[in-house]
């Protein structure tokens, strides 16, 4: 006969007596090599006659604990630590002098079996006495049903679930990826009783039953009080040998389930920094949270884009540009949808909890996890681990709670930032960060100057996507993979989706080249609309406009920053004018209705100048019917404006002297120069208010005329002097090659995107 280990709960030392005068004299007597006694309110070890007849035993390997533990409980607890190949349960009122047989079912007061049997089989600790217990053992076993007044048994004796094979898995989440090997060889064989179904329901099974059910949630074997008896290498191997099942090389931890692909246009790396709460207080495994701060802004430098996984549970970190913030967080998410973000990482960094190990099983070989000394049963192949030895020796309590272990608390803050740092490798950042501007689309003039002229272009290090929004729409699948999205001037209801693009990890930047308001007090929507504005400038990441009186103006509304890109000439979209051999000069001025109270302001003055020489004309490049009717004359040319652009500014070509008027109000003074750049840039000059930016142009290098009120003498003295005009050509031009240069300005503007991408700013 086999190896027998012997378990007993015993709750009085003349009955537990009477059990080992049994064992004594019994058939089985020369194969016990083990005897597990837990005692509950009792003290055999005191009583110097029953201990000598313990001891007595031939073979006997013997152990005797208190408990504290219900008997089923007890019996339970004593079955995980047999490592015979048999087992003999005992009920403390067996008859004496009877001879054990292995699955005997005559009777219900003891139990001999194999012992990879009883692993195999379910172990119900919620019976009241230990003769139900066995009775339920041995009627899964065999079908045999005894005939005993026990209320669970006569309800679960005929259930057809009883003899089918059922593997309960308690603890966290972790604790459940532990599983999947386990499950992965076995699940299709087996029932599965858990706490986290979700965690589970891709790997096969014969179906789910509920661990709180009335008649099977006694199935509560768990995994680390098993790993703690047997001193089990890990978790993993702990399923295993619970349940009497041989580990092979091939059972290893891998996520087999569906996967929500994650896009991704940017190194990733995933932060989890919380282990699971016991009792709402912060788990000793947890590393110091301002060390996450500065390992995030390291991360950030190496050009990754740090995402916080986990549950809005866990420690919040803040948002970028918080200092240390994360770009974006991921939280809550399904187990494919965070399968997917992990399979696109480049970099994932854990302590202890259930992210390391689902994480661990989807792409092992770019994790980190920091971890406490004395935890090599949680840990995984592939994986890099840094931990700190405290120097506290608490080897023994390696599997007991975490809030039993203090020194793991010491350990974790031995570990410094440093250290995290030598392991982490430089991200490929060898790849063009992608920029999404919406504009009105090319027929737009202010598009034009704010879209097409800065953004339509190469660069090395950016992609950039104008999207016109004639022809397209905001699409989130697009843009949650955009690095950047830019929003021309404000746009209605939109406050939520550029939340909603930052909680992707984009960064939102508003273009705004006018200052508020854009509706007119009067209207119904007023107030929405201005309120809404001022909620944008408070919520994207940055405000781009063109000129320090407007960055100033928005300073005031935002504490984000506020940016100056100028608007500017782009030399691909322009053609120089050709000089004419005529003698004519031609007078031209261009824009749509909202500049009509300038145009009164020189209209009388133009028709006095086109009335008085012969050869002056005027090319009037509008639509607006208003400004058309102020400038009637024989020699006015009407040309439509708003077309498309490279035909708009090949038209401009015909004219002599660009005619910049500006009406002096709180809008016009941040207005751009832009009127003036572009004949500059085709060496036209300009006569031009003398008022906001126009003032700021003409001064540089006496780039421009500027006029106080008296247009008629300004026009007539230019168009009398050719050498001034041409001097003013001169010093036109040099002002867009030294203040306006179109390189320049998109090398500063692609550094200042890259900066904002990289939380530099």
């Amino acid at each position: 006969m086999k190896q027998i280990t012997v378990i007993i709960h015993t709750e009085n030392d003349l009955l537990l007596d009477t059990l080992i005068d049994t064992l004594r004299i019994s058939n089985i007597r020369e194969n016990i090599t083990n005897l597990l006694i837990n005692a509950k309110g009792c003290t055999p070890w005191t009583n110097d006659i029953l201990f000598q007849k313990i001891i007595s035993l031939p073979k006997n390997y013997y152990e005797i604990t208190p408990t504290e533990k219900s008997s089923t409980n007890s019996i339970v607890e004593l079955l995980t630590k047999v490592k015979t190949e048999q087992v003999l349960i005992l009920h403390e009122n067996i008859l004496p002098l009877m001879p054990f047989k292995e699955w005997d079912k005559t009777t219900n007061t003891y139990l001999l079996a194999p012992t990879n049997d009883l692993l195999h089989l379910n172990w119900d600790n919620k019976y009241n006495y230990i003769n139900g217990f066995i009775a339920d053992l041995i009627t899964q076993k065999t079908g045999h049903i005894f005939d005993i007044k026990d209320k669970r048994y006569f309800k679960k004796a005929k259930h057809p679930l009883l003899n089918k094979r059922i593997i309960h898995i308690d603890g966290g989440l972790g604790d459940h990826i532990m599983a999947y090997p386990l499950l992965e060889k076995i699940g299709k064989d087996v029932y599965v009783s858990c706490v986290y179904p979700f965690a589970i329901s891709h790997i096969k099974t014969k179906g789910q039953i509920e661990w709180n059910d009335e008649l099977f949630g006694g199935y509560n074997r768990f995994v680390y009080n098993y790993g703690s008896s047997n001193n089990t290498p890990t978790i993993i191997d702990a399923y295993f040998e619970m349940y009497g099942e041989k580990r092979e090389e091939q059972d290893i931890l891998k996520y087999t389930g569906p996967i929500t692909p994650y896009k991704k246009h940017k190194p990733i790396a995933l932060i989890s920094t919380t282990a699971a709460k016991i009792g709402g207080l912060d788990s000793n495994k947890d590393w110091p949270e301002i060390r996450w701060f500065k390992l995030i802004y390291e991360l950030k430098q190496l050009g990754y884009h740090v995402i916080q996984v986990g549950s809005y549970k866990d420690n919040q970190l803040p948002l970028s540009p918080a200092p240390g913030g994360v770009d974006s967080k991921f939280l809550d998410k399904s187990i494919p949808e965070l399968a997917g973000l992990i399979e696109a990482s480049d970099l994932w960094l854990s302590v202890d909890t259930f992210f390391h190990h689902f994480a661990s099983s989807v792409k092992p070989e770019v994790g980190i996890c920091l971890t406490p000394f004395y935890n090599n049963h949680a840990k995984h192949k592939g994986v890099t681990y840094i931990e700190k030895d405290c120097g506290k020796d608490y080897y023994d309590r390696r599997w007991w709670l975490d809030s039993q272990q203090s020194e793991r608390k010491d350990c974790m803050n031995l570990i410094t930032v440093d250290d995290v740092l030598k392991k982490i490798n430089k991200p490929n950042t060898k790849r063009k960060y992608k920029v999404i501007y919406y504009s009105l689309g090319p027929n737009d003039n202010c598009s034009n100057w704010r879209a097409y002229m800065p953004f339509d272009r190469t660069s090395e290090s950016i992609e950039y996507n104008i999207i016109d929004l004639t022809k397209d729409k905001f699409d989130l699948e697009r843009d949650k993979q955009a690095d950047i999205v830019i929003l021309n001037r404000p746009v209605v209801d939109f406050l939520d989706y550029i939340k909603t693009l930052q909680s992707y990890g984009v960064k939102v930047i508003v273009d705004y080249d006018d200052a508020f308001p854009y509706v007119d007090l009067s209207e119904s929507i007023f107030i929405s609309s201005y309120t809404e504005m001022l909620n944008i400038l408070y919520q994207v990441d940055m405000i781009i406009t063109t000129n320090e009186i407007l960055k100033y103006y928005f300073e005031k509304h935002t504490k984000k920053p506020v940016v100056i890109f100028p608007n500017i000439v782009n030399p691909n979209y322009v053609s120089i004018k050709k000089d004419r051999s005529d003698d004519k000069i031609i007078l031209g001025w261009y824009g749509s209705g909202g500049h009509l109270p300038g145009l009164k302001l020189i209209n009388k003055d133009v028709l006095k100048i086109l009335n008085e020489f012969d050869n002056i004309y005027f090319n009037l490049y509008t639509d607006n019917q208003e400004i058309i009717n102020l400038f009637k004359h024989p020699k006015t040319t009407v040309y439509p404006y708003n077309y498309d652009f490279n035909e708009f500014q090949r038209s401009l070509d015909s004219i002599d002297i660009n005619l910049a008027p500006l009406e002096e109000t709180y809008i016009n003074l941040g207005k751009s120069d832009i009127r003036i750049q572009l004949a500059a840039f085709k060496e036209i000059v300009s006569i031009a208010s003398n008022f906001g930016e126009y003032k700021n142009f003409g001064k540089l290098n006496n780039g421009a005329i500027l006029v106080e009120d008296d247009w008629y003498n300004a026009i007539k003295e230019l168009i009398s002097n050719t050498s001034k005009l041409k001097k003013i050509k001169v010093n036109a031009l040099k002002t867009i090659n030294e203040h306006y240069n179109y390189k320049n300005w998109s090398d500063i503007k692609d550094q200042t995107l890259i900066n904002l991408i990289n939380d530099k700013i």
